[in-house]
C-alpha cells in the first residue's frame, strides 16, 4: 500500500475532478433561466432549505463567533 500512495492520491483526485465536471454538465443542462440557477426553480423542499439555513448559520458562527468567543475567554 505504501508503494502506491502517490498513485492512489492522484487517482482519487482525478475521479473527484471527473465527478465534479459531470455534475456541472448535468446541472448546466437542467438550468434554463436565472430562477433555476439561483433558487433551484423553487423545487427545494423545506428540509433542504432548513439544512441550508442551519449550515450557513453554523458557518457564520465558526468563522466569526467562534474565534471571537475564544478570544474573549482567553
Amino acid at each position: 500500500m505504501e508503494a502506491f500512495r502517490q498513485e492512489i492520491i492522484v487517482g482519487a483526485v482525478v475521479v473527484y475532478m471527473i465527478f465534479c465536471v459531470l455534475t456541472g454538465l448535468w446541472a448546466m443542462r437542467r438550468t434554463r433561466n436565472t430562477s433555476d440557477f439561483f433558487i433551484a426553480g423553487r423545487g427545494l423542499g423545506p428540509i433542504v432549505v432548513a439544512l441550508a439555513l442551519f449550515s450557513s448559520t453554523l458557518s457564520g458562527f465558526g468563522f466569526v463567533g467562534g474565534p471571537g468567543l475564544v478570544y474573549s475567554i482567553g
